[in-house]
């Protein structure tokens, strides 16, 4: 195969941590004394750093996003991490890479605890060779994580790599990193425009869209 190893993002592209994230964000803000946010809003809070989601989309102070971050965690623990679900035909996906000799990681902007529990969750942990997140005060990049998940995973060779997302964040990760890109257009947060401003060397709007763009480049490299 050209790609040998598959770095995955997980909100919006491994997994629909949605309803989880959504109820989780109104739960917070509640809490605080704060309107609820339309569904137009929350899809905005899945897949970034929460840190800087609260700040950004809600004006809150750096105290109140503190507070705001810990609420959410608290319920996102014992309740919302357990509402995400495997995108249709992700389960075959991850088994047909593994099956064929591809190392599989996940690198999220998640906090890593809560990618880990998401993880075994969806029964996707004995298929990673490396799940890393963010740390918990959200200084992390994605390059970060994506270099942190190569390493864990003894994988050395970026040129074979290959880093599927939903958002900037993994675009401006994978070309920071220096991996391909690849654009899951059924997550979140990628519009044609975004995609336009970054490498990107394929695009995929189902999960097992991957498997026939990887069968292309196969011929075309024959």
């Amino acid at each position: 195969m050209k790609y040998q190893n598959f770095i995955f993002d997980l909100d919006g592209t491994l997994a629909d941590t949605s309803p989880g994230v959504y109820e989780g964000v109104n739960r917070t803000l509640a809490l605080m004394g704060r309107d609820a946010l339309p569904e137009c809003m929350l899809r905005r809070f899945v897949g970034p750093p929460l840190q800087e989601s609260f700040c950004k989309l809600c004006g809150m102070t750096e105290a109140d996003m503190h507070r705001a971050v810990a609420l959410f965690r608290d319920y996102y623990k014992a309740e919302g991490l357990y509402k995400s679900a495997l995108y249709p035909g992700m389960d075959a996906l991850i088994q047909t890479l593994k099956r064929r000799g591809g190392t599989l990681m996940v690198a999220t902007l998640k906090r890593e605890e809560q990618a880990i529990t998401v993880i075994e969750h969806l029964g996707l942990f004995p298929y990673m060779s490396a799940v890393v997140g963010s740390d918990d005060e959200g200084q992390r990049t994605k390059k970060d994580t994506i270099d942190m998940a190569m390493r864990l995973s003894g994988a050395a060779d970026y040129t074979a790599s290959l880093m599927i997302g939903d958002s900037e964040f993994d675009a401006i990760g994978a070309e920071r990193a220096g991996v391909d890109f690849c654009a899951a257009t059924y997550g979140f947060g990628l519009t044609p425009e975004l995609i336009a401003k970054h490498p990107c060397a394929m695009q995929i709007a189902a999960p097992l869209e991957l498997l026939e763009r990887l069968d292309t480049c196969e011929k075309k490299d024959a």
